[in-house]
């Protein structure tokens, strides 16, 4: 699974709503972070336990 975060409007500037989201769901999913906030998904993925993989280009990852 993809996921990738930007820091425009649809996203938001502040990423906050990251930490409400229950991503401990995905700990037995493949997950991949990616956009141009990617390294803050990485690091809330980290928190909840869920192994993963940050590749910075979105398009990049969805090919991986």
């Amino acid at each position: 699974m993809v996921i990738a975060v930007n820091g425009r409007v649809p996203d938001g500037e502040d990423l906050s709503w990251l930490w409400d989201v229950r991503f401990e769901h995905f700990e037995k999913t493949r997950v991949v972070a990616a956009g141009e906030r990617g390294t803050d998904l990485a690091v809330r993925l980290g928190y909840a336990g869920v192994e993963h993989t940050l590749v910075h280009d979105t398009v990049a990852a969805i090919a991986s």
